[in-house]
């Protein structure tokens, strides 16, 4: 009964992130022998749940719709305001190292000076209906063609009430 439970946990808590778990933290349970290697299992990633959802209800920046999320962003830029920047990237489980990479990347870009044609160009983002829901906001820049140049795609943090920009 005891590695039912715990299977059943694992399971519900892999389907709940979406298959987001880190792969380092999940040793496959077809490898695990033993009810202690199992219970183990079990407890790393209940942790790993908790830690990352601590994480993200602690995750505060952002706006309370995409669009207001897509102009703090862009007001940030225009400021010059890196640290701040970057604060709007969503966490990601699977790279907890993206959002420095994001703050290195703006860095660089503000370096270069070249913010506030970023901001410029963002600014000229348009919603994209068909492509979002109510969990993913995509914000997209037309060429004079009508084409796509490039796309934001924003996400809902349910946990913080929050969107995030979650790539570009």
């Amino acid at each position: 009964m005891g590695i039912f439970l715990g299977l059943l946990v694992v399971g519900i808590g892999i389907y709940f992130l979406q298959n987001r778990i880190q792969e380092a933290v999940v040793t496959p349970l077809e490898n695990i022998s033993s009810p202690e290697e199992q219970a183990t299992a079990v407890a790393k990633i209940q942790k790993w749940i908790a830690d990352y959802e601590a994480e993200m209800r602690a995750d505060t920046v952002g706006g309370k719709t995409p669009e207001e999320t897509l102009q703090l962003f862009i007001d940030a830029l225009r400021k010059g305001d890196v640290e701040l920047a970057a604060e709007y990237i969503l966490l990601d489980p699977k790279d907890p190292n993206l959002r420095e990479e994001w703050r290195a990347s703006i860095e660089k870009k503000k370096s270069e000076g070249k913010l506030n044609k970023i901001a410029d160009a963002l600014s000229k983002s348009v919603y994209d209906a068909s492509s979002s829901d109510a969990d993913v906001a995509w914000f997209s820049v037309l060429n004079e063609s009508g084409a796509v140049d490039y796309s934001t795609i924003l996400e809902f943090n349910k946990y913080s009430g929050i969107w995030k920009i979650k790539g570009m």
